[in-house]
């Protein structure tokens, strides 16, 4: 689904919140922002304190739901954010926000989309 400037948080959320339970039930989940410089990609990810983005949501209604399941299921969370800007890739997860010509995206054998490293 492509959301415009016209759309809430809540419900650019409530759209891609069903791939929450997807994750949980053993599929991988990639949410992809793409647009123009300025247009909102980083406001409808992360948003602000009072108008959380997709990601804090996310991140807040996954451990619920690990919070919720921890006496039926032991649960461990793997999280990747990259940016892919200029046909380099960064990896958001590190402390040191760098770009890096190590970082390639991969295709493997069975057809998943990877970027090792």
């Amino acid at each position: 689904r492509v959301f415009t400037d016209k759309e809430s948080q809540d419900e650019v959320f409530e759209d891609t919140s069903l791939l929450i339970q997807s994750a949980f039930d053993g599929y991988n989940v990639c949410i992809f922002a793409y647009g123009q410089t300025g247009r909102g990609k980083t406001f409808t990810l992360v948003g602000n304190d009072e108008n959380p983005g997709v990601a804090k949501r996310t991140f807040r209604r996954v451990f619920e739901i690990i919070e919720e399941n921890k006496k039926k299921y032991e649960t461990t969370v793997n999280c990747t954010m990259l940016e892919l800007y200029n046909e380099k890739i960064l990896d958001l997860n590190t402390t040191e926000a760098e770009y890096s010509d190590k970082l390639e995206i991969k295709r493997e054998a069975h057809g998943m989309v990877t970027v090792p490293g």
